[in-house]
């Protein structure tokens, strides 16, 4: 589609950074509210303009490195380069949100249970037959190659 210099306003539910420009939202792949970024648009299956980080211009104060050697590869943890407390405040309040859309105001909050750092609550692998042997891991970003 096209190269633009874009400002990531809010991290959306899916986990993608959202830019509102003059002709709507662009959905921008692993960037974080704060970031400035150089990207290749393109509009999907549905219609809506996502974005690919070509440069990080200036990065956003959540960010931080992940923590994970195959996080650059993989297709899954996609928020690893968002520091702890964005990510947990972003959580309480998508929950939240949710809630408020049913019209529903719990009378109080119990504190929020995490899991730790470097841990996982569920692993999705997937198997492929290559070259007559079965290989099996997890999907690389954006692809159906397996990362073994």
């Amino acid at each position: 589609m096209s190269l633009a210099d874009l400002t990531i306003q809010q991290l959306g539910p899916q986990g993608d950074g959202i830019h509102f420009g003059p002709r709507g939202r662009v959905f921008v792949d692993r960037a974080l509210p704060g970031d400035r970024v150089k990207a290749k648009l393109r509009r999907d299956d549905r219609g809506m303009v996502r974005a690919e980080v070509l440069t990080l211009i200036k990065p956003s104060p959540f960010r931080q490195v992940a923590p994970c050697p195959h996080y650059e590869a993989c297709g899954n943890c996609s928020l690893q380069h968002l520091n702890e407390k964005f990510y947990r405040d972003w959580k309480i309040n998508m929950v939240k949100e949710a809630l408020r859309a049913e019209r529903l105001s719990p009378r109080r909050w119990e504190p929020t249970l995490f899991i730790p750092e470097r841990t996982r609550r569920r692993a999705t692998f997937s198997a492929q037959m290559q070259r007559g042997k079965v290989v099996l891991g997890y999907y690389r970003r954006r692809s159906r190659q397996i990362s073994s």
